[in-house]
């Protein structure tokens, strides 16, 4: 996870859109959709990519979701994620899975993840770290319904795979 850059946002709306730094020191983009509970918030995970922390509503439309994801609130109250801009809401609440388990299940079986793996989805979006870098499941299944992997992604070999996580691992324990 990258480290707390930006002011914490401690109050957010649907429709904020917030800048995810990856893996180059580039900025990715998601979008506040909806609560899920009290410690997580569904977000639209978008195509668009930047040099800087900014968007513009322009840059920011329907067609750029590419993927619907929960993350923990941490990532913008502790100011992990940076907020740039307030939008009309990209998707509905409705497309989200854990909207659905909410009216209907009491939460029961709501997804969400840390912080630092969308930020590593994200990366992967744009082909700056394997599509398949995560052994527990596939990137793939975040993508939106009929949406394919982004032209960027690359996957690697079990070989290569053995070998990046092995020098992934060797890197984070230094």
């Amino acid at each position: 996870m990258a480290t707390a850059a930006f002011k914490r946002t401690l109050k957010w709306q649907p429709g904020d859109v917030f800048a995810v730094p990856l893996t180059d020191g580039s900025f990715g983009f998601v979008q506040a959709v909806a609560p899920v509970m009290t410690h997580a918030i569904d977000f639209a995970v978008l195509s668009t990519r930047s040099s800087t922390p900014t968007a513009t509503i322009s840059e920011v439309d329907a067609t750029s979701v590419i993927a619907i994801h929960a993350a923990w609130r941490q990532a913008i109250t502790g100011g992990y994620w940076g907020k740039v801009l307030r939008t009309k809401l990209l998707i509905s609440p409705s497309q989200c899975p854990n909207q659905t388990l909410i009216a209907h299940s009491n939460g029961i079986g709501i997804q969400h993840s840390a912080v630092g793996l969308v930020e590593t989805y994200l990366s992967a979006c744009h082909g700056l770290v394997p599509w398949n870098i995560h052994k527990a499941h596939s990137f793939d299944d975040y993508l939106v319904q009929g949406s394919s992997r982004p032209s960027l992604a690359y996957l690697l070999s079990p070989a290569e795979l053995a070998i990046y996580q092995q020098a992934a691992s060797v890197h984070h324990v230094a």
